[in-house]
């Protein structure tokens, strides 16, 4: 999807714009989920470190985080179109649609930062 949708003219419409960074977003999401899971499924020792622990919830939470609001903005998206079609190309410029992807990438990472920082202010039990 992301080089279809670089190499295609007809595709550089805002839905193809999103549907871009959601294969970016997943492409992310499972490169920073499946190689830990690949050395816990090889070792017998499936224990990770303090540091790594936060590290993880914090990638995972920004992705995924960054992913429900991408798809919030997509379904705006689709509003726009099917609900104001005359006026779809005024609401939906591209400098807007920027200012969208930007959003949704910085909430989902202060989301992340906020959650995982309460997190970590929670004594440990061991």
């Amino acid at each position: 999807i992301i080089a279809l949708s670089r190499l295609d003219p007809r595709l550089y419409t805002p839905m193809y714009f999103f549907l871009c960074h959601l294969s970016f977003l997943d492409l992310c999401y499972t490169t920073s989920t499946v190689p830990q899971l690949l050395i816990n499924l090889s070792r017998l020792d499936r224990t990770i470190s303090y540091g790594g622990c936060v590290a993880q919830l914090l990638i995972s939470l920004a992705l995924g985080s960054t992913e429900a609001v991408l798809l919030v903005v997509m379904a705006f998206d689709r509003y726009a179109a099917v609900c104001r079609p005359l006026h779809y190309t005024t609401i939906m410029h591209p400098h807007f649609c920027q200012a969208l992807a930007i959003a949704s990438w910085v909430g989902g990472l202060m989301n992340s930062l906020i959650q995982t920082g309460l997190m970590m202010a929670m004594p440990l039990c061991g």
